[in-house]
């Protein structure tokens, strides 16, 4: 179950990296509440898990911190219930020199900002259809992931980093995203407030690792 937890993180706990081209920095927060849908077998029965999550993403020129709230409501197992903990918030920052984001966590004395790869979309389909939300008018994009359709609203009067998934190629910040078992809708918008890029860069006392070898050095320090 603890992998299964840790996997969504790196899914939802995310945001998206490709800057308008020539719109000016903009800096602000934006907040997002999720729900993801998961299926699996257990010992021959069904489990299925909702879990939902809040997003706060601070942003500012290229720079972005998200922090990630995951609570786990009510599964039946064979029509029994099974409640699971909420999660701590985690956080994860976007490095622009990196292209990457890196994701806080504290063991053995130390802080570590684990590595993890934004994906590139490179089957990105804009459909024509608009919608305004919250002000801001949008347009729907779709694209597939692990062979599933994916459909989204991105507005190009914020920079891509706002966005509830780490991901490239969609030109402006992302609204709102749905598929089969997940979605998430933004739920405020405020620009201009005084975040700063300095706000928003990696702890200077933090320990730039990949997934990699941050589980090696924790088998290591066993």
């Amino acid at each position: 179950m603890k992998k299964i937890v840790s996997g969504l993180l790196v899914l939802l706990c995310t945001a998206s990296v490709n800057p308008t081209r020539g719109q000016s920095p903009v800096s602000g927060t934006a907040t997002y509440e999720s729900e993801n849908l998961s299926r699996m077998n257990m010992g021959g029965q069904q489990l299925e898990q909702r879990m939902n999550l809040s997003l706060s993403l601070d942003f500012s020129g290229k720079y972005c911190r998200v922090t990630a709230l995951l609570g786990v409501g009510p599964q039946e197992i064979g029509g029994g219930g099974l409640k699971l903990n909420g999660i701590p918030p985690q956080q994860k920052y976007y490095v622009p020199g990196d292209k990457a984001f890196y994701q806080l966590t504290q063991a053995k004395g130390k802080i570590y900002a684990i590595r993890s790869e934004p994906k590139d979309i490179t089957d990105l389909s804009i459909t024509g259809r608009k919608d305004t939300i919250f002000g801001y008018t949008c347009h729907e994009f779709t694209y597939k992931s692990n062979g599933e359709l994916v459909t989204g609203w991105y507005t190009p009067d914020l920079p891509a980093i706002v966005a509830p998934h780490e991901v490239t190629g969609v030109p402006g910040g992302i609204l709102k995203i749905e598929s089969k078992n997940y979605n998430s809708m933004v739920t405020s918008i405020k620009v201009g407030t005084t975040v700063s890029e300095a706000d928003l860069k990696l702890p200077a006392n933090s320990i730039k690792i990949s997934n990699v070898d941050f589980a090696k050095e924790m088998v290591g320090n066993r």
